[in-house]
């Protein structure tokens, strides 16, 4: 008899029914003639006509009808209702206009400080972290989900701690703390194969997971399986993270074609849904190494730019660095390989608030200096990569850095014991015309060796060689690497 409960029952049929089913719209339609001129009621069911009008990708509706939701609710005077409303609308705000975002999700923590935790205050604290990660405020964002982390687990609240820690496996890959993500990743993804119908996002979070300290074998397993799952419940958000994971699969195993078309699904996916923040998902960067390295420069191009252009405008200057490095790709690819590298090396910096950046970055420049035949700098750089990766706790970029310096070894031999004499001459001082009266050779073949010497250690003078060749810091650089690899790597899980 009264209109609230038949308000709000309509309502749950409208939720039981789906965003797609025929018979919602006009459930809602009768749900909103009961509301009319009850403020709590109205805010519910214009907040639910939001989420229907997001889903079809309807932002101007769905951003009108939060907004007048949040009026409605204002007057209504229930806080727990407007952080609702605040917790639908922020993330949305978020997205394009990122300090309105962030104040709607000041407000509504404010809102629900000291009052008994809800969903809606979860999401509101968990968007904070969020928030904060995309500026690049780490730091801030490990605290708030920290905090919320431990607030959740006392309150046994099951199902806002799977989002908890989805959020936290974020928080701690982008902190460069990958096997703390690992744990925080797996965890999530236990906890959704046991409570959730749909098995595609607890699969994205296991793959997301096996890509921070696992096996590139099993993430691509959970990928697919997320994929094939996210398409047949048409679950759009989790699909094109699925395709995003399975695109830096394809990129560790050294299949950049294959990339490409999962990275290019991801970004139609997140474009239908109006997700345009660079700092999201990290994808631009990534899209346009692959479309670089498969020849597709133009498309390559235009990623780089569009990457740009939107971190301008929403200040993700985080993103800045990964552009960099698809950009230095795809002109070593289009030109000179040392130019390229060259440029990579001078806007890496010393610090950046997502680490694992500066390690892609790093092996990327190791790469570039092995096209450019600089294969001490090459080695330089993939051991400086490799050490990141390991303290880190980054299994599979780790493989792949060190399958990259096994690639490189190899193909330069060892200096032929002539060799080594006239190192340890030209070490000494001695010029070429002293080493082949101290060597019994001709000056032609002394000049011959040292002309090996120099592609072969990728320097182009006696002074680099000499620091390229020097034996103890060669031999020693090289145990001490091996020994923080060894050592760092986390054990098997």
């Amino acid at each position: 008899p009264g209109r609230d409960v038949r308000v709000q029952a309509a309502l749950l049929l409208v939720r039981l029914l789906g965003l797609d089913h025929p018979e919602s719209g006009a459930l809602l339609a009768a749900a909103a003639a009961e509301a009319e001129g009850v403020p709590a009621l109205a805010a519910a069911v214009r907040q639910e006509r939001a989420v229907r009008a997001l889903h079809h990708a309807d932002h101007t509706a769905g951003l009108a009808e939060l907004a007048a939701a949040e009026r409605e609710a204002a007057a209504a005077d229930d806080p727990d209702l407007l952080v609702e409303v605040l917790a639908v609308r922020a993330p949305i705000e978020l997205s394009s206009d990122p300090a309105h975002g962030l104040a709607l999700l000041e407000r509504g923590r404010r809102l629900s400080a000291g009052r008994p935790l809800t969903g809606a205050a979860v999401f509101v604290r968990q968007g904070l972290a969020v928030a904060h990660l995309r500026t690049g405020a780490v730091g801030r964002a490990l605290a708030e989900v920290d905090a919320l982390r431990a607030e959740v687990e006392r309150a046994g609240r099951t199902e806002d701690l799977c989002t908890v820690l989805y959020v936290a496996a974020s928080v701690y890959e982008r902190a460069g703390r990958c096997a703390e993500s690992y744990a925080f990743g797996r965890a999530a993804y236990e906890l959704r194969e046991r409570i959730e119908p749909a098995p595609g996002p607890a699969r994205v979070l296991g793959g997301a997971a096996e890509l921070n300290a696992g096996t590139v074998e099993r993430a691509a397993d959970l990928l697919d399986a997320a994929i094939l799952a996210a398409a047949s419940d048409q679950d759009r958000e989790w699909l094109a993270y699925a395709h995003g994971l399975r695109g830096r699969v394809d990129l560790l195993r050294g299949t950049p074609a294959a990339a490409v078309g999962h990275f290019r699904q991801a970004r139609q996916l997140l474009r239908r849904l109006q997700f345009d923040d660079p700092a999201l998902f990290l994808l631009d960067a990534d899209l346009a190494e692959a479309l670089a390295l498969t020849g597709e420069g133009g498309a390559a191009a235009e990623a780089i730019a569009d990457g740009r252009e939107r971190a301008r405008r929403l200040g993700r200057e985080v993103v800045l660095l990964g552009l960099d490095r698809a950009e230095a790709v795809l002109a070593a690819v289009d030109g000179d390989p040392r130019s390229a590298a060259d440029a990579l090396r001078a806007t890496i910096p010393e610090r950046h608030p997502y680490p694992l950046e500066i390690a892609r970055a790093r092996l990327a420049l190791g790469r570039l200096e092995r096209r450019a035949r600089r294969r001490a700098a090459a080695r330089s750089e993939l051991r400086e990569a490799a050490d990141r990766y390991a303290r880190a706790g980054c299994t599979p970029w780790l493989r792949h850095t060190e399958a990259a310096l096994a690639e490189l070894d190899p193909a330069e031999p060892d200096p032929t014991p002539v060799q080594r004499d006239i190192l340890g001459l030209v070490r000494g001082g001695a010029t070429n015309r002293e080493i082949a009266a101290s060597l019994h050779l001709s000056v032609k073949a002394v000049e011959a060796n040292l002309t090996r010497l120099y592609r072969q250690f990728g320097v182009r003078g006696r002074g680099e060689l000499v620091r390229a060749a020097d034996p103890a810091a060669r031999q020693g650089g090289d145990q001490c690497a091996l020994r923080t690899i060894r050592t760092s790597a986390p054990t098997g899980r």
